[in-house]
């Protein structure tokens, strides 16, 4: 739903990392310049963490709960998406 609305989207397994830890994905996502988004958050928190602490840039990880309804995340998170850029979300975090 979301890449119906113009955004470049890469799924984990598009990328053929379903089995890779989420290191390995947080770093390819700021290698390739993408926002993470992520159920993940104790994970991914203690990942951005780690990127602060070392000074390093990811471009964005954002927090989505848990819903049953698929298009109330993506609604949500085209609502987010709709204000805030990309260089805008480099090394913060979003909940959505």
């Amino acid at each position: 739903m979301v890449r119906s609305h113009g955004f470049d989207v890469v799924s984990t397994a598009e990328a053929t990392h379903l089995s890779s830890s989420d290191k390995v994905q947080l770093q390819y996502a700021a290698n390739n310049g993408r926002i993470f988004v992520t159920h993940n958050l104790k994970h991914f928190m203690a990942l951005h963490k780690m990127y602060c602490h070392e000074n390093r840039r990811h471009c964005g990880i954002i927090f989505i709960h848990r819903r049953r309804d698929n298009y109330e995340v993506a609604r949500r998170l085209l609502r987010l998406l709709g204000t805030i850029t990309k260089d805008q979300m480099v090394r913060q975090i979003q909940y959505v």
